[in-house]
């Protein structure tokens, strides 16, 4: 599996992990575009798809959700995709031998899953964030990982990590500018018109397909938005930081929301090694 060295975290090179040459990332001919799937066609599948299917490097080769609706707005808005195989299960488009790689942007809980299903048929793999919605689930898809080899590629949708912003002030600290860095802040305010409830009853899904329609909702599906959406932030911190945290504390809790079991607002502290804090 590709995996991000110290080196290219510090010169910014992990900008061009996604774009390298096909004969380079997937041992093809040059000329030859890189053939994927798209596990997940609902509002992130089809945006990241829509980015995928810009690049002449790659082929969009099939579509997959259990959704009808879902595959009839991806064959609409993603350039191609209705002349594209549309499946309802992810199993025959992992069978297809002429598929390359995948783009899974599937409700976080079945994240583990579909990269353990993907990485078994032996495909290169962009996920998107998070890698699960607990512990169990991460630890699992590692251990799937860990099975792929080195001749496979994995890449998360962690998309600060090639945003010209983020990549200019990495440099601004790796060169010093801005001298030791002894605090960093990480915070994520939601934009738009202020916070309206979900509209219908406030009850748990009881059904595979209600989980799914759901999912951001409730904890046990989602992580809570500090798993689901505060990975971005945390990661940013661990990117600056060339470290993980050794310890953390802090607090949250719900003041607006109104639906599912989720907090709508948290702040933690996280202490890094030789004392740096975020």
């Amino acid at each position: 599996m590709a995996r991000i060295t110290r080196r290219q975290a510090l010169t910014g090179a992990t900008a061009n992990l996604l774009v390298l040459e096909s004969k380079t990332a997937f041992g093809s001919q040059a000329n030859s575009a890189v053939a994927f799937g798209i596990i997940g066609a609902g509002g992130r599948g089809r945006y990241v798809g829509s980015l995928m299917v810009r690049d002449p490097r790659a082929r969009l080769a099939a579509i997959c959700d259990i959704r009808p609706e879902r595959l009839d707005a991806a064959q609409t808005e993603i350039p191609g995709a209705d002349k594209v195989k549309a499946y309802k299960d992810m199993k025959d488009l992992l069978a297809r031998v002429d598929i390359d790689a995948v783009l899974i942007a599937t409700p976080v809980y079945l994240h583990p899953e579909h990269f353990e299903t993907a990485a078994a048929a032996g495909k290169h793999i962009y996920i998107e964030k998070p890698a699960g919605a607990d512990v169990a689930g991460v630890k699992r898809l590692l251990r799937a990982a860990e099975r792929l080899g080195p001749s496979k590629s994995v890449a998360f949708g962690f998309q600060q990590r090639f945003s010209p912003e983020y990549l200019a002030a990495e440099q601004m600290i790796r060169t010093g500018k801005l001298g030791d860095l002894t605090l960093m802040i990480s915070f994520w305010i939601w934009g738009g018109a202020a916070y309206t409830p979900v509209k219908g009853p406030n009850t748990r899904p009881q059904t595979e397909l209600e989980r799914i329609q759901q999912w951001g909702r409730w904890k046990d599906t989602c992580g809570d938005f500090i798993v689901e959406q505060d990975c971005h932030g945390v990661d940013i911190l661990n990117w600056f930081a060339l470290a993980h945290p050794e310890k953390a504390y802090g607090d949250g809790g719900r003041y607006k929301r109104t639906s599912g079991d989720n907090s709508d607002h948290v702040n933690v502290s996280y202490i890094y090694p030789g004392g740096l804090k975020g």
